[in-house]
């Protein structure tokens, strides 16, 4: 399924995500909390654990944690994990902010191998901003939540509905016209004005 649809009405009802390539120490113990999924046990501490203060990838060939902290890293805010790990993702795309103009990079900017164009090695992507806003909202991480959505909004102001963008200097990159974008600046305008809960 493409990522964008799961996006639909994300804030009352999560799409049962498939954590297969993300890191867990151990078999975690995943369970229905009211309308989110949420996850416990052992393998429920690896970000914490982890020196990037995120999840890490997994190398389903070998097994290994992949050192390189990148946005799959930060896509699990999206999905009800307990409140410190989703605190911990908001400290980590707060250091990040402080390197790039437009939040959120898709690789940690201070990593060697981060490239602002080049596919998920640097770019900013609206549709993964909006679920990890919402993600940091359900948490009530609201401040970085709001930087996220406004700096997803200055991008748009900067260069318009592009697929991604250069996180450094809101370049337009990828294809100039993306659906998925304009969606995703129609739920972020419903978030302030308060339309949308």
């Amino acid at each position: 399924m493409p990522t964008h649809a799961c996006v639909i009405g994300t804030r009352h009802v999560r799409a049962q995500i498939s954590f297969s390539s993300i890191s867990l120490t151990s078999a975690p113990n995943w369970r229905k909390s009211g309308k989110l999924l949420t996850c416990s046990g052992a393998g429920a501490n690896v970000c914490n654990e982890d020196a990037h203060k995120q999840y890490l990838c997994k190398d389903r060939t070998t097994g290994e944690l992949i050192d390189s902290a990148s946005l799959g890293g930060l896509l699990p805010a999206f999905a009800g994990i307990p409140k410190a790990r989703a605190q911990d993702i908001a400290r980590t795309i707060e250091r990040w902010s402080k390197a790039v103009k437009f939040i959120v990079p898709s690789h940690d900017p201070a990593d060697p191998r981060f490239e602002q164009k080049r596919y998920w090695r640097g770019p900013a992507w609206l549709v993964t901003n909006y679920m990890i806003a919402d993600g940091l909202t359900a948490i009530g991480e609201t401040e970085v939540a709001d930087h996220i959505i406004r700096s997803s909004l200055g991008l748009i102001t900067e260069a318009g509905f592009a697929e991604y963008y250069d996180p450094i200097t809101g370049e337009a990159c990828g294809g100039d016209r993306f659906t998925w974008t304009a969606a995703m600046v129609i739920e972020f305008l419903d978030i302030l004005s308060g339309t949308k809960p």
